[in-house]
């Protein structure tokens, strides 16, 4: 009997701090948002990426730093290009590439999905009465007081990493 009391007891435990977890997942991935859009509405040309950067744990600074230097070449007549690395650049973007900034959305929903992931949905005003929705869903690490993203996956479940990985080396 008492052996089920304590099992009983670690369960609610473990759901407890199951629901504290999603609670600092939800709430770090708002933050961010609101911190970027902040800055956004402070200065126009604001770079996202620095915001991003911010919250991310070591290994998606490194695929951001990786990304964002390999995304363009340079030639000696001042001219550029943009290279294939290029789409991993946008994959770690913190809105769908539908042609919205972040700054034009209505507002964003946060939610828990599978995998214990967050979802950023945005809704952007289509200008027809309408809207159009988009959304990135984050992988984040928690310790017990912070947790940092380690991946963002596009509609289709794609790594941003992993894309940075393939394209960029």
């Amino acid at each position: 009997m008492k052996s089920k009391i304590a099992l009983l007891a670690l369960s609610l435990m473990a759901t407890q701090a199951s629901y504290a977890n999603s609670d600092l997942k939800l709430s770090t991935i708002e933050n961010m948002y609101n911190e970027a859009l902040a800055e956004l509405a402070a200065n126009e040309d604001y770079d996202i990426d620095k915001t991003l950067y911010k919250y991310a744990d070591s290994g998606l600074q490194k695929a951001l730093s990786m990304a964002s230097s390999n995304s363009t070449i340079q030639y000696e007549d001042g001219s550029s290009e943009l290279t294939e690395c290029f789409d991993a650049v946008e994959a770690m973007e913190l809105v769908e590439g539908n042609g919205y900034m972040l700054n034009d959305a209505d507002h964003i929903d946060y939610s828990m999905v599978s995998k214990g992931r967050v979802r950023a949905e945005s809704i952007f005003p289509d200008g027809m009465g309408g809207y159009d929705k988009g959304y990135k869903d984050f992988s984040l690490t928690c310790d017990a007081n912070e947790c940092k993203v380690s991946d963002i996956y596009d509609f289709n479940g794609d790594s941003a990493k992993l894309i940075a990985e393939k394209l960029c080396r």
